[in-house]
């Protein structure tokens, strides 16, 4: 064991935090911190649009003014999310490469505006605005301001004289850049039109993120990217190192089911954000089970201790008091179970819904600190929530040898001590 634990700190772990510290993974998740607030929102208010209550829709029926402010909101949020993506996404883009953020940004909407199909000063295609749209968006706002600076670095620019205010110079400077990374991508959706690929966004949409949204929201995907996750948290990387980079997909299938749900058709997605976040009970790792028994059955003081500080923190799904007190960085003892039980709850989380014990999400986003049971019943309703309950006795169960054998032997060392 303590070969395989030498190994991995030698080889995975400085890996992990490459991945980390990566400018453009660590964009991507500034954005989505930012948007998922406004995703929220929409969510909610589609939610309350259409809450499956007789004497309620008809009470809302009757209020058009109500019910027109509920399903625009979730228009002009979450059917918009691409957008907000492209603009957030353009900007920490550009600030982490140290190149004038505004100016970007702007060049960065254009550009991803311009490649959608359109009937020029009539009519504009929103579907590609939503969560169709957001691998495009989130390439064009990691590329263009790429682009612009390396066409800056390279001194094609219309430099100023010093004389000249700063926002005058700046506005020069970015001219030539800006001119060029549009006629980029003009051409580049020219040659995707002529090969009859219907326009820039149709093609990666049905290339990349079809495929991509496919592959990680599978259960062996899903099951791979949780394993991912907890291994790395165990080694004291972050799981958003593995979560930059899969939760878009997470977010748009949310989205999908959202207006899905707002057209009552059919749900198309089993793995959302919301499921994901809250299919692991306490966060990443299931730490909730492990956290009661280490506050209310260990024996060992420090366990005990350490249980009953963690314990209200973790109500909101806050782990690193126990994954740094108990610890279980690093402990091969619990980190076998804190891998585990995530995974296992994933297989089961889904079969439940694949085998229609349980409803599939309804695209509502639930924050990630939103305690267990109300966070399954807000983003499902009360068969989601009782999936949380029975998943927190078999987690239990599953954490319960190890923390035994844990606890024995810390108590042999406090033995010791005395």
């Amino acid at each position: 064991m303590d070969k395989i634990m030498n190994s991995l700190q030698t080889h995975l772990v400085p890996v992990a935090k490459k991945i980390a510290a990566n400018r453009y993974l660590s964009a991507l998740s500034e954005t989505m911190m930012i948007v998922l607030p406004l995703i929220m929102v929409g969510s909610f208010a589609c939610l309350f649009a259409n809450i499956n209550i007789p004497a309620y829709l008809a009470f809302l029926n009757s209020q058009p003014v109500l019910l027109n402010a509920l399903t625009s909101t979730q228009a002009f949020t979450v059917n918009l999310i691409a957008i907000y993506v492209v603009v957030i996404l353009g900007y920490k883009v550009a600030k982490k490469l140290e190149i004038e953020p505004l100016t970007t940004t702007i060049a960065v909407l254009a550009i991803f505006v311009m490649l959608i199909p359109a009937e020029l000063n009539v009519s504009i295609s929103w579907e590609w605005l939503g969560y169709k749209g957001m691998i495009t968006g989130i390439l064009v706002g990691m590329f263009i301001p790429t682009m612009i600076k390396w066409i800056k670095d390279k001194k094609m620019i219309i430099k100023m004289p010093e004389s000249v205010p700063e926002f005058v110079s700046d506005s020069f400077s970015s001219l030539i850049p800006i001119a060029l990374v549009v006629i980029f991508a003009q051409v580049i959706n020219a040659i995707v039109v002529i090969a009859g690929q219907g326009s820039v966004h149709q093609f990666i949409y049905t290339v990349l993120q079809i495929p991509f949204q496919h592959l990680t929201s599978s259960l062996p995907g899903a099951m791979i990217i949780m394993f991912a996750c907890t291994l790395f948290m165990s080694l004291g990387v972050h799981a958003n190192t593995i979560l930059y980079v899969v939760f878009p997909m997470y977010v748009a299938n949310g989205a999908a089911n959202l207006q899905a749900y707002q057209a009552k058709e059919a749900l198309p997605n089993i793995v959302t954000s919301s499921w994901f976040m809250h299919i692991v009970i306490g966060g990443v790792g299931c730490v909730l089970p492990l956290i009661v028994l280490l506050a209310f059955f260990a024996k060992s003081k420090r366990l005990k201790s350490v249980g009953k500080i963690a314990l209200i923190p973790n109500i909101f799904n806050i782990s690193e008091p126990v994954l740094f007190g108990a610890p279980i960085l690093f402990n091969p003892i619990l980190m076998i179970p804190y891998i585990a039980t995530s995974v296992l709850n994933v297989f089961i989380g889904y079969m439940a819904i694949a085998v229609n014990l349980v409803p599939r999400m309804t695209g509502v986003e639930v924050v990630w600190s939103m305690p267990v049971v109300l966070s399954g019943f807000l983003s499902q309703g009360w068969q989601f929530a009782l999936l949380q309950v029975i998943l927190f006795f078999i987690d239990l169960l599953i954490y319960y040898p190890f923390v035994k054998t844990y606890d024995r032997m810390l108590l042999q060392e406090e033995a010791e001590n005395e």
